[in-house]
C-alpha cells in the first residue's frame, strides 16, 4: 500500500522463514531497493532493549550446517545512517524458528558471531537485489522468552487461541515480553517518522 510518502510503497510481510519465502513465491514484488523495518532479538549483551541496529551483513545456517553470509547494501545502510540519530551497525542473524532462552541466544552468538536475530532478514536478502535492514532490540540478551513457536501458522501468524495458552504458561516471561515489545515498537513508530516523515 502507498505510505504517504511519494516513491514509498510499505508491505507488511509474515513472520518466519518458511511462511515469508512462500508468500514471495505467490506476490510479484518489483527489484527494486527495499527497506526492512522490524523487531529483534539480543544475542550480544552489548545490545539492549529500543537499541536501533543497522545490519551490515546478514547470517543463515543451512540444513547441513553450513553458515552462510550475505552483506546489506551499503549505500543504503549509510544514508539511514545519517538520517537517523543513534544506531549501531551489526551483524545479523537469520532464524527458522524463534530464539527463546538466554541459553540458546548465546550459543547462537558463539556459533555465528552475530549481535541480533531475527526471522526474515536472509530470505529479502536472497529474493532482492538491493535491501537495507535495520531493526528494533525488542528482548535483551539475558531474557528468556515464552516458547511461541508453536503458535506460529503456516501463514506467518500467532494464533491468537495458542498465544494466550502458552503465555498463560509463563506469565512473568509473558508480560515482560508484551512490556518490552511495546518499548521497542514506540522506538520502531519514531524512526519511520524521522526516515520518511521529516
Amino acid at each position: 500500500k502507498k505510505s504517504g510518502v511519494k516513491g514509498v510503497e510499505v508491505i507488511p510481510i509474515p513472520m518466519g522463514v518458511a511462511a515469508l519465502t512462500r508468500y514471495l513465491q505467490e506476490v510479484e514484488l518489483s527489484p527494486k531497493p527495499m527497506l526492512l523495518l522490524g523487531l529483534s532479538g539480543s544475542i550480544n549483551p552489548e545490545y539492549g532493549l529500543g537499541n536501533i541496529v543497522i545490519y551490515e551483513e546478514c547470517y543463515y545456517q543451512d540444513k547441513s550446517g553450513k553458515l552462510l553470509k550475505k552483506d546489506c547494501n551499503s549505500n543504503l545502510k549509510t544514508m539511514i545512517e545519517a538520517k537517523l540519530s543513534t544506531t549501531s551497525v551489526v551483524k545479523g542473524l537469520t532464524c527458522d524458528r524463534l530464539i527463546n532462552t538466554a541459553v540458546a541466544k548465546a550459543q547462537n552468538r558463539g556459533l555465528t558471531g552475530a549481535d541480533v536475530v531475527d526471522m526474515e532478514s536472509w530470505v529479502m536478502i536472497q529474493n532482492f537485489p538491493s535491501v537495507a535492514i535495520v531493526r528494533v532490540i525488542s528482548d535483551n540478551y539475558e531474557q528468556s522468552l515464552p516458547d511461541l513457536n508453536s503458535t506460529l501458522d503456516n501463514q506467518g501468524n500467532l494464533n491468537p487461541f495458542s498465544l494466550a495458552l502458552k503465555m498463560s504458561q509463563q506469565p512473568l516471561a509473558s508480560l515482560e515480553l508484551i512490556r518490552s515489545s511495546l518499548k521497542a515498537l514506540g522506538v520502531l513508530e519514531k524512526i519511520t517518522t524521522e526516515l520518511f516523515l521529516e
